[in-house]
């Protein structure tokens, strides 16, 4: 482990060796703040140095830290802007990165459900529309089946700032539920504890988090624009190559 002096050093030498190297005078750090919660690094190492500026102030949707390569001092910005990054390894030994089982690098791997996820960073779509896309995708709009993968998508939420779209509808107004992949209906964190009341106008559904940051399903009217999440499982002849 690090001494704090010897991380205060380390980050002096590469903030020097960073403007060689790197065009622009800004480049993407690993410090990130996800759902307004803390600042964490993305490699998990204990947050014990910072470096921010005096008096930069968190906007909306600035949860993502950058390096002021010509004064030294870290910014917050929108993690969806688009910066030059270095990459930190923890050896000298060269490795082939893990493939990506989605093929697709726009497509998100989650190994717990062994399933892709693509999201639109751009396109508010009403559910219906947002499905349709998702099927010209070969996919669904994203079905959840554990507190993981709810989380997993509240952390992608927490980027858009905006709650997305589940591909969660009732059809007989709030009787019953479906998921449009068809998969069972065997987690389902509703708010409050159950679903709309029967007869409910409110039959698509979005994800939200409570104060505590925990995931919650909430009926929505389905002519709404919301962003949205698309999901498919990581076909069968790809595990069989990929996977002993």
């Amino acid at each position: 482990m690090c001494s704090l002096a010897e991380k205060k050093f380390f980050f002096l030498l590469f903030n020097s060796q960073a403007k060689k190297y790197v065009q622009g005078d800004e480049i993407w750090i690993g410090a990130v703040k996800y759902r307004d919660v803390t600042w964490n690094w993305t490699d998990n190492s204990n947050f014990d140095f910072t470096n921010w500026k005096t008096g930069d102030e968190k906007e909306d949707h600035d949860d993502c830290g950058v390096l002021q390569i010509n004064y030294g001092y870290w910014l917050k910005d929108s993690c969806l802007n688009e910066k030059p990054f270095v990459c930190q390894t923890s050896s000298f030994e060269t490795s082939s990165p893990p493939a990506n089982p989605c093929k697709d690098k726009k497509w998100i791997y989650f190994e717990p459900t062994n399933s892709c996820y693509s999201i639109s960073f751009v396109l508010n779509y009403n559910q219906s529309a947002a499905e349709d896309f998702c099927k010209t995708q070969g996919s669904h709009l994203v079905s959840l089946h554990s507190h993981e993968e709810a989380i997993f998508i509240l952390d992608i939420e927490s980027v858009l700032d905006y709650a997305t779209w589940l591909g969660l509808k009732s059809d007989d107004q709030g009787v019953t539920w479906k998921w449009f992949d068809g998969t069972p209906t065997d987690y389902m964190p509703w708010l409050n504890g159950s679903p709309p009341n029967s007869p409910t106008q409110k039959t698509c559904v979005i994800l939200i988090e409570n104060e505590n940051g925990e995931p919650f399903m909430t009926g929505d009217y389905c002519g709404g624009e919301q962003p949205f999440i698309c999901k498919k499982p990581v076909p069968t002849s790809m595990n069989k190559n990929m996977f002993f």
